[in-house]
């Protein structure tokens, strides 16, 4: 995969992956306690354009996950998501043009971690990110075996 002029290589990927899913990880079990009434609002508006929109869903994504990282209270987690805007925009760009996603699926996780988050559960709101997450490494995986 590319980004920019440079190879986007499998080993890379699966690292900025492990940073991700800390960061997100971590980012949710913090927004149970810090998250703004406007932002999980807005997160929510959102999660309901993934379930009824399919143009723009990339940048929907992108802003959603991002606004995560601001929910968690923590500045540097959402400095280091947007310091790798670019490339996870392509990663996110590539997600949902690989594979005819179920958008009603997606847009249900994305809401359910909101539920989690509003119910204070760390834990639950944890594991839901790790299997968002886990969606989209798992069809990039394929892309990278098929491309060997």
């Amino acid at each position: 995969m590319t980004y920019g002029s440079e190879e986007l290589d499998e080993p890379l990927f699966h690292d900025l992956m492990d940073i991700r899913r800390w960061v997100e990880v971590e980012s949710a079990r913090r927004a149970c306690t810090n998250i703004y009434e406007s932002t999980l609002r807005e997160m929510r508006e959102i999660a309901d354009r993934l379930a009824t929109e399919n143009a723009g869903v990339p940048q929907l994504i992108y802003r959603y996950h991002y606004m995560l990282t601001q929910a968690s209270g923590n500045s540097i987690f959402a400095m280091m998501f947007r310091a790798f805007e670019p490339v996870l925009m392509v990663l996110i760009t590539r997600h949902y043009s690989l594979q005819a996603v179920d958008l009603q699926e997606a847009a249900a996780m994305h809401k359910e971690l909101l539920d989690h988050i509003e119910a204070k559960d760390e834990d639950a709101a944890a594991n839901c990110v790790e299997r968002i997450l886990a969606q989209g490494v798992n069809v990039l995986e394929r892309k990278y075996k098929q491309d060997r």
